[in-house]
């Protein structure tokens, strides 16, 4: 009982940081069998550990890494065109205006109304910064638990099993098959993100060529990119392109973007990934991986992509377990 209250209270402890934490286990878990092929010839474990560690860190900050040169630009295409279609005056009259001296009569703003403008937007502004500066911190934090799990289980993995294994109050048959099982999921999750990667980057590619964006085919990388990163995902290529459009005076362009953006680009994401996923799990049911995904979703965002399905396909797999053993013993 001190044991399990102990864990319970580890568990709320460490609750932001779980998802991290079974990345970087199951990381480990799908590299074992390479990394125990190669192990004696290129190094003892802990090296070859902290080198697949590495690779993880890069994986990880690659897709961010990649869309920050290509973003600013498109940002800077946007104020490019905003400004050419303001006018050649159009920064000297807004500038006039201000000064409450604007050319041509344009029509003067107070300066006591921008500043009570200001002072309006003034806490919404303190409070969006406050928000993400602590959004980049606690993504920090994750990944840093992330690296430090990645590089623990690569490296103990082993040890920790074993003990965790022994300590366990299932029969070591069931933890095994149970561990099985979890790794079939992590499999699974890995198969179906890349793919709904490509399925998406392929979509996007078809949707950029149709509304006439510059470079659709480096564009649709970029959106398949970005589909690795939580919450914004693929938004973050499409939704500064309909800016674009829409400052270079292509509205129509911009909403059958933004239409197919939402309804076709995004909801891939949600649609076709708990099938792709199968792909790498055949031995779970696509309604449970569907379930699983969509729920997770809903109930814990972007982590719960994770640890929606392994918590369902896990507890199928007790219920199982469980039906086996009464239909063994018989009743009672």
């Amino acid at each position: 009982m001190l044991t399990l209250a102990l864990g319970v209270g580890a568990a709320w402890m460490l609750r932001s940081l779980l998802a991290p934490l079974v990345a970087g286990a199951w990381f480990a878990a799908l590299l074992a069998p390479a990394m125990a092929r190669v192990s004696g010839r290129l190094g003892p474990r802990p090296r070859l550990a902290a080198a697949a560690t590495a690779l993880l860190v890069l994986a990880t900050l690659a897709p961010v890494a990649l869309l920050v040169m290509p973003l600013t630009g498109l940002v800077g295409e946007a104020f490019a065109v905003l400004a050419r279609h303001a006018g050649p005056g159009g920064v000297g009259r807004w500038l006039g205006a201000v000064s409450g001296s604007a050319p041509g009569g344009a029509t003067t703003v107070p300066l006591e109304r921008l500043a009570s403008a200001a002072r309006s937007v003034g806490p919404s502004a303190a409070a969006l910064a406050s928000r993400a500066v602590s959004s980049v911190a606690h993504g920090a934090v994750q990944l840093f638990a992330l690296v430090g799990a990645a590089y623990t289980f690569s490296s103990r993995g082993r040890e920790i099993y074993a003990v965790v294994r022994a300590g366990s109050p299932l029969a070591p048959a069931h933890f095994d098959r149970l561990a099985r099982e979890a790794l079939t999921v992590a499999r699974g999750l890995l198969v179906g993100g890349l793919l709904t990667a490509l399925a998406q980057g392929v979509v996007a590619w078809a949707v950029y060529l149709a509304v006439g964006a510059p470079n659709p085919a480096g564009l649709a990388a970029l959106t398949g990119i970005a589909s690795a990163i939580p919450v914004a995902g693929t938004a973050l290529v499409w939704v500064p392109i309909c800016a674009v459009l829409a400052g270079a005076g292509r509205t129509r362009d911009a909403v059958v973007l933004a239409v197919c953006g939402v309804v076709l680009i995004g909801s891939i994401d949600n649609v076709l990934r708990p099938f792709l996923a199968r792909l790498g799990a055949r031995e779970i049911h696509p309604l449970v991986m569907f379930l699983g995904v969509v729920g997770g979703l809903v109930a814990l965002g972007p982590w719960g992509l994770m640890a929606g399905p392994l918590v369902l396909v896990l507890f199928v797999s007790a219920y199982r377990l469980h039906a086996e053993e009464a239909s063994t013993t018989g009743p009672r």
